[in-house]
């Protein structure tokens, strides 16, 4: 028997997994590697040229082979980014890993509330889709905050074990993921 409470709870759960980080505040962390800010605006520039080019096919993949899949797949392009700028050590790398970031947020763009709206009208409480969509707004708006609060610790810590802990976070992400059920109407 599927269970919608369940469903929505570890969509609230990934969400928050995926939105509280300590490297949030991205611009401040190369700022403090020693980015010029011209090449953190490259960067940035990358991230929403990948953005802008792959929202749509995104979309589509996720109509074909499902919202949870592309859920999946949107926590293993942050992990690749993740891996790819403890590695970096040039504007180059800094750009390949902010635009897996960018693919990351389009791959889940959409696809969550899709799994729930898809999820609660299947057991005919598609109603109550407005309030997981304000609760999910207001998981975003205050792991945002938490996390740019957090970006003074993030500097401290060093970029490194920043990111690694966001690796840790992708990997617990993944695990809830996979436990989610998909739902075909």
């Amino acid at each position: 028997m599927f269970k919608i409470k369940k469903q929505l709870s570890k969509l609230y759960v990934t969400s928050i997994l995926g939105n509280l980080s300590l490297t949030g505040a991205w611009v401040a962390i190369l700022a403090s590697r020693g980015y010029s800010l011209v090449e953190i605006g490259i960067a940035e520039t990358v991230f929403h040229i990948v953005s802008l080019v792959f929202e749509i096919p995104s979309g589509v993949l996720a109509d074909v082979f499902g919202r949870k899949k592309m859920l999946v797949v949107s926590t293993i392009m942050g992990m690749i980014s993740d891996v790819i700028m403890i590695l970096s050590g040039n504007l180059f790398m800094v750009c390949l890993s902010i635009a897996f970031r960018a693919l990351s947020y389009n791959f889940s763009s959409g696809s969550g509330d899709a799994l729930a709206y898809d999820s609660l009208k299947q057991v005919k409480l598609e109603s109550k889709f407005e309030r997981y969509e304000s609760n999910q707004f207001i998981i975003y708006r205050l792991c945002s905050g938490i996390s740019t609060l957090c970006a003074g610790f993030a500097l401290t810590i060093g970029h490194r074990i920043a990111y690694g802990t966001s690796l840790i976070t992708g990997i617990i992400q993944i695990i809830i993921l996979l436990s989610l059920h998909e739902v075909c109407i």
